[in-house]
């Protein structure tokens, strides 16, 4: 559990609040999204007919696509609203990183929870 806790405290001393928030909010939102995309790909995959990884294999664009939203929303608050301020170079390459950066977070601290868990349940009861 420390290890999780110390892998998002790195990032957020790394990059800084704006960046760690947008990141931790990426992890948020594409698993909020994901179980219910790949339930509707089911669905339609199985009216269809064809192979379920054509769904899965494109859920890797999913958290650039959510850090680019993000970022977008928080650029556009941040310049009040003057869209000519905006740089879109910038947008697009800290979306790439945000999104990155999501998938790698996600995965290293799911790691640690797993074996933060399996350590907790195979101590014996004191």
């Amino acid at each position: 559990m420390e290890g999780a806790i110390n892998s998002v405290k790195q990032l957020f001393t790394a990059y800084g609040f704006r960046a760690g928030a947008i990141i931790v909010a990426t992890v948020i939102i594409v698993n909020l999204l994901k179980k219910p995309i790949l339930k509707k790909g089911e669905v339609l995959i199985k009216k269809l007919g064809g192979d379920k990884s054509v769904i899965s294999k494109n859920f890797v664009y999913l958290p650039v696509g959510v850090a680019f939203i993000l970022n977008f929303a928080v650029e556009v608050i941040a310049c009040q609203f003057n869209f000519n301020m905006l740089d879109f170079e910038s947008l697009c390459a800290a979306a790439l990183l945000y999104g990155g950066l999501a998938v790698s977070v996600y995965e290293t601290v799911k790691i640690q929870l797993k074996a933060y868990i399996a350590k907790k349940t195979s101590e014996p009861e004191k």
